[in-house]
C-alpha cells in the first residue's frame, strides 16, 4: 500500500543515509562542525586533506546550498568559506601565560609526547642515583652581617645601617625641591593654604614623620584625623607631642616625593628602590639556600601595570619579584614589574624565556654555588641548563605538560604515599613523583642536587611518615619570600589606601626596610649569652621610642621667626606710624589671647618687627598706652 494513501508518515531513511555518507567522505573538504570525535578522526582529515581528495559534484552541490543538518543541529557551512583545518568544539582548558610556559601540547592544546621520546629516552627510572653537579659555595664561612656592622647594638642602628646617610639627604632633597617647585605653581596662595607655610623638611623632623609612620602600623585608624582627635576614647597625646596634623598630611599627602621633580613612570621610585638594594646587599650576604618567587602588593587605583589574579591575598596589586633567604626571610634582591618596560639585562637573547630574564636580574649580585627554590612557573629545562652554567643548584616543582621532563608523569598514577624516581641521561637532573593522602594528584620536583632517598616526618600525630629527601628539603627552603610576605602584613602602613602607585611601592620598601633591620638586629645579638629572638613588634617599639629621642637631641630649626621685642620708647616715640595691608594674616599683639584668638592682616610700617595690629582700636591703644604685653 502507498504511505500517501494510508495516511501513515514515512520514515527518514535519507536522513539515516546522508550520515552513513558523510561518515564517509573527508569531513576537512568540507568543514564540517562535529562533537563527536569517534566519527570524524582528525588524522584522517589531515591525510585526506594533504592527499587532494574531493567528493562528486552533487555532493559538493548539495553542501553548497546547506541543505543538509549537521550532528549538533547546525547547518553545514558553504565550502568556499570554510577553514582548511578541522574546527573541534571540545574546550581545552590552558593557563593565562600559556606563551610562557613553553608546555608540551600541540596545537588544538592537547599533550603530546616530544620528538626525543620517539628516538633515545632521554629519561629512565630508577631506585638509586645522585646528580653529578658539584658546585663549591664560594662564600661558605663569610655569610652573615658585614664587618661594619658587628659593633652596632640598639634597634635605630640597624635600621640606620639600611636606610642609611645618603638615602635620608636624597629623600630630604627630593622633598624640599618637589615642595619648592609646587608652591611656585600656587602663587599667590590662598589664606590657610599649606603652600603659603610651607617651610624645608629638616632631618629631625624626617625622623619624627618616620616614627608616626611606624606607630600607625600598629594602631590602625579609619582617618588620619583620628590620630590627632581629642575624643576622650582616641585621644593620645604622642601624636600631638611629636608634629602638628596639619604639618603631617602636608608631608603625606602633597610634598612626599621619592625622585626627581620631573620625574616619570617608573622613575618615580626606582631610584629609591635601588639605593635600599644596594644598602640591602651591602649589609648582610645571605647563606646558601635562597627563593624566588612573586612578592605582591596589593592597590585598587589605576595604574597601566597592575596586575589581576584571584587567587592572590590581593587581587589587584603590583607584582613584584623578590630573592629571599629560605631561613630568615631576608630580601637580598627585589624589582618591579613594569609590563613592557621592563628593564632585563642588556646581553640576555631576546627571545629567551622569561623566567631566565628574571633569574639573571636577581642572580646577578651573588657567587656561585649557592641553591635556588622556586616553584613550577619558572622551572624548565632551559632554566636548568642556564643555572647549570651559572653554576648555581635549582630545585623546584614541575607541570607535567613541560617540555624535556619525563612523559610518563602526564599519565602516572600513584598509590597513597607512592614515589618514583626519574634520572636524566647526563646524569644531572632528578625527578621525584610523589603522592601524598590529602593530594588529588601526584607532586613532582626536579633537582639537579640531590639523591634517591627518604626523610622520615613526624605528624600531628606523633606518627611519622617517609617523604623524599628532595620534596622535604624543598618544603623547608622554598618559603623565603612567603615568610617576607607576612611579616610585612602584620603591622604595614602600605596597606592604607592611596591613589599613587609609587607612593603603595614606598610604604611597602620601608616595610621591608624594617624587616631587615629586625633580622639583622637578631644576627647581631646571637653572640650574647642571654640572647632571646626579638618579635617584629618589639623591635618596631624599640625603633619608634629611639626614633623619637634621636629627632629630640637634634637641634630644631626655628619653623617661624618669632615676633621682635618693641621697645616701650620706640612704639610710643612721637614719630608718623603708618598702617598697611599684608597677604599673610597673623595674632593681633594686643587683642589676641591663648583662649580666644584674633587674627588681622594690618601692621604697622614702622615700628621694628611690624607688629600686627587690629584697624579700630589696637593700632592706637599699641602707640599710646604704656602698659601693654609686647
Amino acid at each position: 500500500m502507498d504511505a500517501s494513501t494510508s495516511g501513515v508518515r514515512p520514515k527518514r531513511m535519507a536522513t539515516n543515509a546522508v550520515y552513513k555518507m558523510l561518515a564517509e567522505m573527508s569531513d576537512e573538504e568540507f568543514g564540517i562542525l562535529s562533537d563527536d570525535d569517534s566519527l570524524f578522526d582528525e588524522s584522517q582529515n589531515r591525510s585526506s586533506n594533504e592527499s587532494g581528495s574531493s567528493s562528486s559534484d552533487a555532493e559538493t552541490e548539495v553542501c553548497k546550498k546547506g541543505a543538509l543538518p549537521s550532528t549538533n543541529g547546525k547547518k553545514f557551512p558553504d565550502r568556499s568559506k570554510s577553514s582548511s583545518k578541522v574546527r573541534s568544539t571540545s574546550k581545552v582548558v590552558r593557563p593565562a601565560n600559556d606563551d610562557l610556559l613553553d608546555l608540551d601540547l600541540d596545537e588544538d592544546g592537547r599533550s603530546v609526547q616530544s620528538n626525543g621520546d620517539a628516538q633515545e629516552p632521554e629519561w629512565r627510572e630508577i631506585e638509586e642515583a645522585t646528580t653529578d653537579l658539584s658546585f663549591r659555595f664560594v662564600r661558605h664561612g663569610r655569610t652573615g652581617i658585614s664587618p661594619d656592622a658587628r659593633n652596632l647594638e640598639s634597634a635605630l642602628d640597624f635600621f640606620l645601617l639600611l636606610f642609611n646617610e645618603t638615602i635620608i639627604d636624597g629623600l630630604l632633597k627630593n622633598i624640599n625641591d618637589y615642595a619648592a617647585e609646587i608652591c611656585k605653581k600656587n602663587n599667590p596662595p590662598t589664606r590657610y593654604s599649606i603652600f603659603a607655610r610651607f617651610y624645608p623638611v629638616t632631618t629631625e623632623e624626617l625622623f619624627r614623620f618616620l616614627a608616626i609612620l611606624f606607630a600607625m602600623g600598629q594602631d590602625q585608624r579609619s582617618t588620619i584625623k583620628c590620630y590627632w582627635s581629642n575624643a576622650p576614647h582616641r585621644y593620645t597625646p604622642w601624636y600631638h607631642q611629636m608634629m602638628p596634623r596639619k604639618r603631617f598630611e602636608a608631608i603625606y599627602h602633597t610634598f612626599l616625593h621619592a625622585s626627581g621633580t620631573n620625574a616619570e613612570n617608573q622613575e618615580k621610585i626606582e631610584p629609591f628602590l635601588e639605593s635600599l638594594v644596594a644598602s640591602f646587599q651591602a649589609a648582610y650576604y645571605p647563606s646558601k639556600e635562597l627563593s624566588i618567587d612573586e612578592m605582591v602588593i596589593g592597590f585598587h587605583g589605576r595604574w597601566k601595570n597592575k596586575q589581576l589574579y584571584a587567587s592572590k591575598p590581593s587581587k589587584y596589586h603590583i607584582k613584584t619579584f623578590g630573592l629571599c633567604e629560605s631561613s630568615t626571610g631576608y630580601v637580598y634582591n627585589i624589582f618591579t614589574y613594569y609590563g613592557a618596560s621592563t628593564a632585563y639585562h642588556p646581553d640576555l637573547d631576546k627571545d629567551c624565556s622569561q623566567a631566565i630574564k628574571i633569574f639573571e636580574k636577581l642572580l646577578r649580585p651573588l657567587d656561585k654555588g649557592h641553591h635556588i627554590f622556586a616553584d613550577w612557573y619558572y622551572t624548565s629545562m632551559p632554566l636548568l641548563q642556564y643555572l647549570e652554567g651559572r653554576s648555581f643548584y635549582y630545585t623546584g616543582t614541575i607541570d607535567p605538560r613541560r617540555k624535556y621532563f619525563p612523559p610518563t608523569l602526564k599519565t602516572l598514577t600513584l598509590e597513597h604515599m607512592g614515589m618514583k624516581w626519574f634520572l636524566h641521561k647526563s646524569n644531572n637532573q632528578l625527578v621525584v613523583a610523589f603522592r601524598d593522602k590529602k593530594a588529588k594528584k601526584n607532586c613532582a620536583v626536579v633537582t639537579n642536587a640531590g639523591k634517591v632517598g627518604t626523610t622520615e616526618i613526624r605528624t600531628r600525630r606523633g606518627t611519622y611518615v617517609k617523604k623524599p629527601s628532595c620534596i622535604h628539603h624543598y618544603n623547608q627552603c622554598i618559603n623565603g619570600c612567603d615568610r617576607a610576605d607576612q611579616l610585612v602584613q602584620y603591622y604595614g602602613m602600605h596597606k592604607r589606601k592611596s591613589y599613587k602607585w609609587w607612593k603603595k611601592i614606598f610604604h611597602w620598601l620601608l616595610e621591608l626596610t624594617v624587616i631587615n633591620a629586625c633580622i639583622l638586629f637578631d644576627k647581631g645579638r646571637v653572640r650574647d649569652d642571654k640572647y632571646q629572638k626579638t618579635t617584629l613588634l618589639n623591635f618596631k617599639d624599640l625603633l619608634i621610642q629611639q626614633l623619637t629621642d634621636r629627632a629630640a637631641d637634634l637641634e630644631p630649626v626655628a619653623k617661624r621667626q618669632p615676633p621682635q621685642p618693641v621697645a616701650t620708647v620706640e612704639r610710643m616715640a612721637p614719630q608718623s606710624h603708618f598702617i598697611i595691608s599684608v597677604k599673610e594674616d597673623r595674632n593681633c599683639r594686643v587683642c589676641s589671647r591663648p583662649e580666644k584668638r584674633k587674627r588681622t592682616t594690618t601692621v604697622c610700617a614702622t615700628c621694628p618687627g611690624r607688629p600686627y595690629l587690629c584697624k579700630k582700636n589696637c593700632f592706637k591703644l599699641w602707640h599710646t598706652k604704656l602698659n601693654i604685653e609686647v
